[in-house]
């Protein structure tokens, strides 16, 4: 490069960045932009011009930006909080000029929101050479045919590619497409691939071990046959042989494992001295990473404090689906920077309100499940906020303290107990919060007002409860002949999924494909066989309120959601009756998406 050319480049970068940190968007964009066709690996150039695009509201070009960041700088923590951020909020239509090695390097196991990830790496892989046409195929019914071709001798593009191979390890696939084919390719490699190819096709191997994994992830949610059923059950494994580094038991256990979780195949028991003498070796590092995670979560579980156990009928039936089925099973997280609540809570309520939040203060999450909400608040709050967090099922608060062990979050105490047995629990709190809980209840408002009690006297609650309105499609199914009922076995569960996925765009239940809690088992039982449920109204909602002293104080809702109320009820101010919210969910019954989101406090 002369040094003419040279110093057009810095001078260009300069002008972008000295435009960029004085705030003018368009100028910095201009300047960023030509600077990067002199210099296209300037990787702090191009996280300005990201900030820059998504500040300017051209989302998918921003998304592109930090793909490009990424592809040259794999795992940039900057870039990937950032692109994770935007995909939670925006859904990119040009997926085909993103980067593919960008999005393989914002893919790994600590990625936040890893799964909003991995969906956009899947549909850009759907317009891929090697997958546009096979996958139209699938989609015509020919899924085996596909999936046969793939596993040929020779036909390794598919198995070798490593942004197929990363989505599959470190999320669920959520695409009906990819779903279909995957699951030939494991019925066609358990009924006809030959064992001896383990150890001469490490393309295949490597693709088994992705298929194990994502399989693990989606707790086995996908349908087997018959066929598949029959060959499973003849399957014998020796465990000496096994753990001695037979591969062919290991074939046959890698087999068992792409249809059961690890605790219930043969290998069951097994120490990590014996995974280790597994072979091939990656098999056995595989292994062995499991035993240690269920080592960890039974010293977990016996670790955890109990304040009290469920008190009724309808707790103990809830607690037991949560037990066997924990939900979510989550990886990533979305953490916000220390503090950003309470910048949030400025939303809903004046500084004086706010001002116990100067000091040190207590946060109770009744209802934690696995934890992953009681993470994302602990990081939001900040040093200042100490945190309980209890629930009913013992399963699921091992789940959540492990992965608060592993994110380093430690101002969380996780306790099993039942929100209406807290009478020996005499502590008050600023704030509690409770999303996704009382629905389940036997009476969510009985939940409601144990919880009221335990707020302080200018305390904060914030509550997510079902909606009536929003969840009539869940009700219908309810009522269908042929619903499994939340007994079901999982076999049942997974042949009704199966049913649903068949249906038409015009038939209930097939919108249902759109939410991610369908593409894995656990979570497919709490959207659609959960044992106890209440669908709630607003006139309902309000009623509670005035009746337990609170005062409503505004909806956590998407932006246009508010403009559709304000048009609709221009003299309503913030934060709205819900009398009008009411009339505004008829006029548009998907605004509050299932779940009403609010704060309130004591009046």
């Amino acid at each position: 490069m002369g040094r003419s050319t040279k110093k057009t480049k810095n001078k260009l970068a300069q002008s972008g960045l000295d435009a960029y940190e004085a705030g003018d968007l368009p100028l910095a964009e201009r300047y960023l932009t030509r600077a990067l066709k002199l210099d296209r690996g300037n990787v702090i150039v191009r996280l300005c011009l990201a900030d820059v695009l998504e500040r300017l509201d051209d989302a998918g070009e921003a998304v592109h930006e930090y793909c490009e960041v990424l592809a040259l700088r794999p795992g940039h923590e900057e870039a990937v909080r950032r692109l994770s951020s935007l995909l939670r909020r925006f859904r990119v239509d040009d997926v085909a000029s993103l980067n593919i090695n960008g999005l393989k390097g914002a893919i790994d196991t600590s990625t936040p929101a890893v799964q909003l990830v991995v969906n956009t790496a899947l549909r850009r892989l759907e317009v891929t050479d090697e997958l546009a046409g096979p996958l139209a195929r699938v989609r015509s019914g020919e899924a085996e045919d596909v999936a046969a071709e793939m596993l040929k001798k020779g036909a390794r593009a598919v198995l070798r590619n490593e942004l197929l191979l990363r989505s599959l390890r470190f999320a669920k696939v959520s695409s009906v497409a990819f779903e279909r084919l995957l699951t030939a390719m494991r019925k066609a490699i358990l009924l006809t691939v030959p064992w001896e190819r383990m150890g001469e096709d490490k393309s295949l191997f490597q693709f088994i071990l992705a298929l194990i994994g994502q399989c693990d992830i989606n707790e086995y949610v996908w349908v087997t046959s018959s066929a598949e059923r029959d060959a499973l059950s003849q399957m014998r494994i020796d465990k000496d042989k096994l753990i001695a580094g037979d591969v062919r038991e290991a074939w046959t256990l890698g087999l068992q494992l792409l249809y059961a979780p690890f605790e219930r195949s043969a290998a069951a028991g097994l120490s990590q001295a014996d995974v280790r003498g597994i072979r091939p070796k990656a098999l056995a590092g595989y292994f062995e990473t499991i035993v240690e995670r269920d080592a960890r979560a039974q010293q977990i579980s016996a670790g955890i404090k109990r304040l009290s156990t469920p008190v009724d009928v309808i707790g103990q039936r809830v607690a037991r689906h949560y037990e066997a089925s924990p939900y979510p099973r989550w990886t990533g997280l979305q953490t916000a920077q220390p503090g950003a609540l309470r910048r949030k809570l400025g939303e809903f309520f004046s500084d004086p309100t706010l001002a116990f939040m100067d000091a040190p203060f207590d946060v109770l999450i009744a209802g934690c499940g696995t934890g992953q909400h009681a993470c994302q608040a602990a990081a939001g709050y900040g040093d200042k906020a100490s945190l309980l967090a209890i629930d009913i099922s013992l399963a699921s608060l091992t789940y959540a303290q492990r992965m608060a062990q592993v994110l380093g979050i430690d101002s969380v105490a996780f306790a099993q107990a039942d929100i209406m047995d807290l009478k020996g629990h005499d502590k008050r709190y600023d704030i509690i919060e409770s999303v996704g809980v009382l629905h389940h209840m036997a009476d969510p408002f009985a939940g409601a007002e144990a919880l009221v009690e335990k707020l302080k006297p200018n305390g904060l609650l914030f509550l997510g409860l079902y909606s009536q309105v929003s969840r009539r499609n869940i009700a219908a199914l309810h009522g269908e002949v042929g619903y499994p009922g939340p007994d079901c076995t999982d076999d049942e569960a997974r042949t009704y999924r199966q049913a649903l996925m068949m249906r038409g765009p015009d038939e209930v239940g097939h919108e249902l494909m759109r939410s991610y809690d369908f593409y894995a088992l656990n979570e497919f039982r709490d959207l659609v066989l959960n044992p106890n449920e209440h669908h709630l109204r607003l006139d309902d909602i309000d009623a509670f309120l005035t009746r337990a002293g609170l005062t409503f104080r505004g909806f956590t809702i998407d932006p246009p959601a508010w403009q559709a109320f304000a048009e609709m009820f221009p003299d309503d101010p913030w934060p709205g009756r819900l009398t009008n919210w009411a009339v505004l969910e008829e006029a548009r019954p998907r605004t509050f998406d299932a779940m009403y989101r609010f704060w309130c406090q004591r009046a």
